[in-house]
């Protein structure tokens, strides 16, 4: 069962302007992947399982900056989007 605090709210985590910033920076990843789809392959470059070696044994303590999250997803996730 996750232990969710309650008493941190999004706020404390990104202001206003941080949400605008990084809501527009994943809209626009997100249309440039579409609008470049045909050149993506069809068939993933990794095996099933490939992530979870690359993920942390434990859970982090610490949250990640939003930078280092999106390069994860493009360099961690995107290879195995088919």
């Amino acid at each position: 069962m996750l232990n969710h605090d309650r008493s941190v709210k999004v706020q404390d985590i990104m202001n206003n302007k941080q949400l605008a910033v990084w809501g527009k920076y994943m809209i626009d990843f997100i249309c440039d992947y579409l609008d470049n789809i045909e050149d993506q392959r069809v068939i993933p470059t990794v095996e099933p399982g490939y992530l979870r070696p690359l993920l942390p044994a434990e859970t982090p303590e610490e949250g990640e900056q939003w930078p280092d999250i999106l390069d994860d997803v493009k360099k961690l996730i995107i290879p195995g989007v088919s």
